[in-house]
């Protein structure tokens, strides 16, 4: 046998088209990884490792599960010698490969050899070579030794083979022997040309059959990126993936092992609970049909206000006025009407768009925006079934919603006019006879009832019994009950009508308390709501009376049912948080479930701050709806618009008798651009022929509305008085900012730019697409002045605002030079423009004290003159300018540092500590209480039973009247959110807290 009578393919993956390849291919995939972890197995066996079983014990397992056979004496002769084709038989046997009926291979009797099939199974899996490529010889009958053995072992665990083997094999084995020998699977020293016996091919067989078996034998997913696997020896491993499962789809993958084995697998992420919208789709007038992928929260699902409508195909607006959630939770069928007429829908074939927002999916919160749908309303409506309420009343299902201008005349029943009332109520319509019908089977011809297209309905024959009811209706169960709410379902349908607020109750002595309010769930389930005076407050019996079915028979007059309510344990969370529309001083929070009016609309539960951390809101007022589910902040002055802020909320409670308290909840919202846009100032500079027109926010620079576009703009010639338009050649460029358009005049004008005294902008835009203030701004021309500083303020303690007095295009921290008094220097790390201000922010190591000082002495901050300062026109900061840097830090207030009780006293004493010294401003003597906000033992202190006293940055507290103490009292003081006069030396205002400083209140010695 030649040194090339076996090999194992590099790329195992490639076939030899040889015919019959279909049959292994399902094969091929696995073959590279099985045998791979079968010469492992075969060389730590084979070769002197440790067995668990004996060869001949591994020879029976292989023939008792039909890979080998024993002799016809019933020998297995595991001392014999192998042969070229009883390799390839165990091998296809031990990878369960089909045998291939081709013939590759030039053999004498080739195509007649028993072990034909099995060859060629073998080669077009890649594992076998014939022994002479060239004359397409296989050499089935040749023998195997140890060292052509070793070459298939190293090649298919890609071993490194040293370059510098010294063995006795032969010259071509000597590296894959060397290989074999440093991993382990081969002895040193034996006979490594010796023939390969059948022992050696059972060992190597079992191996293979061992190692096929080893898969993934389950695959979990866990989420969408990790999955957890069993794996046939037992072991359990999770895996972490680089690409998110698609829910509920079965996925094929591929594990790695740690030495480099490939297993496949398939895994489903199944998901119970929505991740997106699956489709919108309207085959009618008046209903949208959202579908998700998973299952929905009802409370958020069914709150119409999460979903709006639109389009621009048509000036008719849409209102969704209804959300109703399917009972398997995944379908929302929203109904609508138009504004215009509410008892209309949608227009047929016109394009619309759905926008969603805060539906809720276990922990996720789905939002979408331009869900396209086309209502295609074809089908005429179709009366679908009747049935008989008792003797007076049929109920008429339909396909659709239908209009309620569906009437008596459009009934008849056994061929004859009927005389009634009819309720309409989305699909369903009520028929209410004036007459009676006879008990059995009657037909109702329905006609001429219309959909929301116009369509009517098909004369329709509906047969349905009648069978005499003259039971009253009982009340069946208890669905579910809280201490807000209880759900009853009743024996039979039940009118809608014959329901009122005053006859469900329960009794507390001989007091009633009625329920506030109802909803029909189904025809024969209501939903009866208490109120906050009239709630359940324990395990009682709750009476109905007056509710009569559709034949007036009326429920008895003792009616009653025990109701166990269950305590409501559920926080309330927030569902959403956004800003109101074209608004920049309203915030909107959505809950998801109805919360206390005094916590939701206490203005302390909710803190606002900047990017920089600072409290930043002041609180007109908080306003909770009616629902008890919106709180709309509204605040005193407008947000930064497109600068982002978060928003905490604590302290909120439901409306439950528990009185479930939220989580602290902190969120991000970001402030959209919703004011127009003015134009501010403009100026020219004769030199280099540019006017420049500054406006207060970032403007648009293409399309329509565009500042640059010249259209927009026109000079007013004060010798002539008369508007022009710009010379012709004349170009514009926006500031780096978007907030100025600079003008530049052609060299080749015949005018000037100071040949004009306005300027005049029209119909401009800004950058979100806000048009401009009044559309057109007239602005005063006047030649360019030298830039100059106006002001220095320190507003944080690595915080300076220089101020000049018009815009800034450009400003580097070499600008900038910053000392105390005394000469030290401060480091000036970076700048930032704001319009006419730019922000120094100053290195952690030369940071202000919090009354605006640096080491003891106060600081200036010199402008320097020719560096890279410059307005939009480019004029450069020309004259050097020193200003000092005035103190506008806000004290803040730190900790309590002390909080003891006194007995004789019964008064409470605490030590504030401030930021800095501060004070009560001037001219509000005792006005300082209402800054702070003070609790105890968690009971809010009114203001009046506490004083407040300055000492430099402490200050003293005392609360009065204070009866009776308790070890785990715990004192909590904040500053509010609206403070006013706790003023520092430079008579800046305290800074509102964002949380409350405490201390344990012990007893005074």
């Amino acid at each position: 046998m030649s040194n090339t009578s076996y090999s194992f393919k590099e790329n195992s993956h490639v076939i030899v088209n040889q015919g019959g390849e279909k049959k292994v291919m399902k094969k091929i995939l696995s073959v590279a990884l099985s045998t791979a972890m079968a010469f492992s197995m075969f060389a730590s066996v084979a070769f002197g490792a440790d067995a668990k079983l004996t060869p001949e014990q591994q020879f029976n397992a292989l023939k008792e599960a039909g890979i080998v056979s024993g002799f016809p004496d019933g020998l297995s002769h595991l001392e014999r010698t192998l042969t070229r084709a009883e390799l390839a038989k165990i091998i296809v046997n031990s990878l369960s490969l089909e045998p291939v009926d081709a013939t590759s291979y030039n053999d004498k009797n080739y195509a007649n050899h028993w072990g034909r099939p099995y060859i060629e199974a073998a080669t077009q899996a890649g594992i076998l070579n014939g022994k002479d490529a060239v004359k397409k010889l296989f050499d089935p009958n040749g023998a195997v030794t140890v060292q052509e053995l070793a070459k298939v072992l190293v090649t298919a665990l890609k071993l490194e083979v040293p370059a510098d083997a010294n063995n006795t094999a032969s010259e071509w084995a000597k590296g894959y022997v060397a290989a074999a020998v440093n991993a382990g699977y081969l002895a040193d020293g034996i006979n490594y040309q010796a023939q390969a016996t059948r022992s050696q091919a059972v060992v190597a067989a079992y191996a293979i059959y061992e190692a096929a078996q080893f898969k993934v034998t389950k695959a979990e997913a866990i989420d969408a990126t990790h999955v957890k696997l069993t794996l046939s020896n037992g072991e359990t491993v999770e895996v972490t993936l680089e690409k998110a499962l698609e829910p509920n789809k079965a996925t094929e993958l591929e594990y790695t092992t740690a030495d480099g084995k490939v297993l496949k697998y398939t895994v489903t992420y199944v998901v119970t609970t929505a991740t997106k919208v699956e489709s919108v789709k309207a085959d009618n007038l008046r209903e949208v049909k959202v579908a998700f992928d998973g299952e929905v929260d009802a409370a958020t699902a069914e709150d119409a206000s999460n979903y709006s409508i639109s389009s621009d195909e048509t000036t008719q607006e849409v209102e969704v006025v209804d959300a109703t959630l399917s009972a398997d939770k995944k379908v929302v069928t929203l109904t609508v009407e138009d504004k215009a007429d509410e008892n209309e829908g949608l227009e047929n074939q016109v394009k619309y768009t759905l926008d969603l927002s805060n539906v809720r999916a276990g922990s996720n919160v789905i939002s979408a925006s331009d869900l396209e749908f086309t209502p295609v309303d074809a089908a005429l409506p179709v009366a679908q079934s009747a049935q008989a309420l008792g003797n007076k009343t049929i109920k008429v299902t339909f396909s659709e919603p239908v209009k309620a201008d569906v009437s008596a005349t459009n009934f008849t029943v056994d061929g004859a006019a009927v005389v009634g009332s009819t309720d309409v109520s989305g699909n369903v319509v009520i028929l209410k006879l004036y007459t009676t019908l006879s008990n059995g089977e009657h037909t109702i011809n329905v006609s001429g009832v219309s959909d929301f297209s116009g369509l009517l309905n098909l004369s329709t024959d509906l047969k349905f019994s009648v069978v005499e009811d003259t039971t009253a209706p009982t009340i069946v169960s208890v669905e579910n009950a809280t201490f807000e709410y209880v759900t009853l379902k009743f024996s039979e349908a039940i009118d809608p009508s014959t329901i009122s607020v005053g006859n469900v109750y329960w009794l507390k002595g001989t007091t009633e308390y009625p329920v506030e309010s109802f909803k029909q769930l189904s025809d024969d389930t209501f939903r009866f709501n208490f109120s906050e005076d009239n709630k359940l407050q324990y395990a009682t019996t709750l009476y109905v009376s007056g509710v009569a079915d559709y034949s007036g028979n009326v429920i008895a007059k003792d009616a009653s049912i025990a109701v166990n309510p269950v305590l409501d344990q559920t926080r309330p969370e927030v569902v959403s948080v956004k800003m109101g529309d074209d608004v920049a001083n309203q915030l909107i929070v959505k809950y998801t479930k109805a919360v206390e009016k005094e916590t939701a609309e206490d203005m302390d539960n909710y803190v606002i701050k900047n990017s920089s951390g600072d409290v930043v809101a002041e609180y007109k007022e908080i306003e909770l709806s009616e629902d008890g589910k919106t709180a709309t902040i509204n605040l005193i002055s407008d947000l930064t618009e497109g600068a982002t802020y978060t928003l905490t909320i604590s302290n909120v409670t439901d409306t439950t008798t528990l009185r479930n308290v939220i989580l602290p909840y902190t969120t991000s919202f970001t402030v959209a651009n919703v004011t127009a846009p003015t134009a501010d100032s403009a100026y020219f500079v004769t030199d280099s022929r540019k006017i420049v027109v500054n406006y207060s926010k970032a403007m648009l620079t293409s399309g329509t509305g565009s500042i640059l576009d010249k259209n927009n703009y026109v000079v007013h010639d004060s010798d002539n008085n008369t508007w022009k338009a710009l010379p012709s050649g004349a170009t514009i460029v926006a500031s780096s900012n978007g907030k100025s358009a600079i003008i530049t005049f052609p060299k080749s004008s015949t005018v000037a730019v100071d040949d004009f005294d306005w300027i005049r902008v029209s119909g401009v835009k800004s950058a979100t697409g806000k048009t401009l203030s009044g559309l057109t701004k007239d602005l005063p021309l006047a030649e360019v002045t030298p830039i100059a500083v106006e002001s220095a303020e320190a507003t944080a303690t690595n915080k300076i605002k220089v101020t000049f007095d018009q815009t800034i295009q450009t400003a580097t921290t070499s600008d900038f030079t910053v000392k105390n008094t005394k000469g030290d220097s401060l480091k000036v790390i970076s700048v930032s423009v704001d319009d006419d201000d730019v922000y120094l922010t100053l290195s952690s190591n030369t940071k202000l004290t919090e009354n605006g000082l640096y080491d003891g002495a106060p600081v200036e901050v010199t402008v320097n003159a020719n560096k890279t300062l410059v307005n939009p026109a480019g004029i450069k900061f020309t004259d050097a300018a020193t200003r000092e840097v005035s103190d506008k830090i806000a004290p803040m207030l730190s900790s309590v540092t002390a909080a003891t009780y006194d007995k004789d006293t019964g008064r409470i004493t605490a030590t504030l500590k401030f930021s800095e010294a501060v004070d009560e401003k001037a001219g509000a003597e005792g006005s300082a209480v209402y800054d702070l906000a003070v609790v105890v033992d968690g009971d809010t202190i009114d203001p009046s039973d506490y004083t407040v006293t300055f000492d430099g940055n402490e200050a003293t507290l005392e609360i009065t009247g204070v009866d009776e103490y308790a070890k785990n009292w715990i004192l909590k003081v904040k500053v509010v959110g609206t403070p006013h006069f706790i003023v520092d030396g430079s008579n800046n205002t305290v800074s509102a807290s964002s949380n409350y400083v405490q201390k344990a209140v012990t007893l005074a010695d």
